[in-house]
């Protein structure tokens, strides 16, 4: 891919998005303090444990500019914007 942030940056949230029953919607990017930077896609939903459970079951059957996001994916989830809970992989 000539530029991975940019495609899976708009790719990713449209996708997921477009899930049948899903409210995710996007909601921006940032980078983080890492060394290299990773990539933090923002999205939001209106039902945090349904739209978690279909993200990561569309994502186990579909690959991303062929490849398997989950395999370099951490995701994590907020009631509230502040406080995060690491959501997969569960450890």
């Amino acid at each position: 891919m000539p530029n991975p942030d940019l495609d899976i940056r708009y790719g990713l949230p449209d996708a997921l998005a477009a899930i049948p029953e899903s409210t995710i919607k996007d909601n921006g990017y940032d980078y983080s303090d890492d060394e290299p930077p990773l990539l933090l896609i923002h999205v939001l939903s209106d039902n945090i444990d349904s739209d978690l459970k279909l993200a990561i079951q569309y994502l186990q059957q579909h690959q991303m500019f062929d490849n398997n996001v989950l395999d370099a994916a951490t995701i994590y989830t907020s009631d509230d914007g502040e406080n995060w809970s690491q959501a997969f992989p569960v450890t």
